[in-house]
């Protein structure tokens, strides 16, 4: 009888430690979801950075090819400066850099928790424009990464409103 007891005591603790957990990590991801203005990332939201186009497909790419990457042509549309506080994105495999017209460059920035940091930190002056330079490795995932993919680019204000950005492709082994 001890022995049944302590092994349902020892069970109940093991479930009770592994629900602690799961509660911890669904709590920390609803509060570290960004804040977005706009339902999809095509719509202009009601934010002072803006990009057009804010979606670029490269169509079908090969893993063996190597990274591809893409320029977004990003400005703040206000007549007042902007305090730019991070810029990351959703996967590992997706980094991003912020290029001023002198040259200065800010990243690369990445998925948070994988490495680096999505702390920004800049000043954009107004109606300053800047480019984002967005780097794909379509071999990231290995050969369970195959097919059409969808990645997301976050440029988020001090407000912790986010300019939304995406990238997709097709990716072929």
């Amino acid at each position: 009888m001890y022995i049944i007891m302590k092994q349902n005591t020892t069970t109940n603790i093991f479930l009770a430690c592994i629900a602690i957990v799961v509660l911890a990590f669904l709590g920390w991801y609803g509060l570290s979801r960004p804040r977005t203005t706009a339902q999809t990332p095509n719509q202009l939201q009601a934010h002072a950075l803006s990009a057009n186009p804010s979606v670029f497909d490269f169509g079908a790419i090969a893993m063996r090819d190597g990274n591809v990457s893409y320029t977004f042509r990003v400005k703040n549309e206000k007549s007042e400066p902007l305090l730019a506080t991070k810029l990351y994105t959703s996967c590992m495999c997706t980094t991003a850099e912020l290029v001023r017209k002198t040259g200065e460059r800010f990243g690369p920035f990445g998925m948070p928790g994988h490495g680096g940091s999505s702390i920004l930190n800049r000043e954009i002056g107004p109606n300053e424009a800047f480019d984002l330079v967005v780097t794909f490795d379509p071999a990231a995932h290995g050969p369970a990464g195959i097919g059409p993919t969808t990645r997301e680019i976050y440029a988020e204000d001090r407000t912790g409103i986010v300019l939304l950005l995406q990238i997709k492709a097709n990716v072929k082994p």
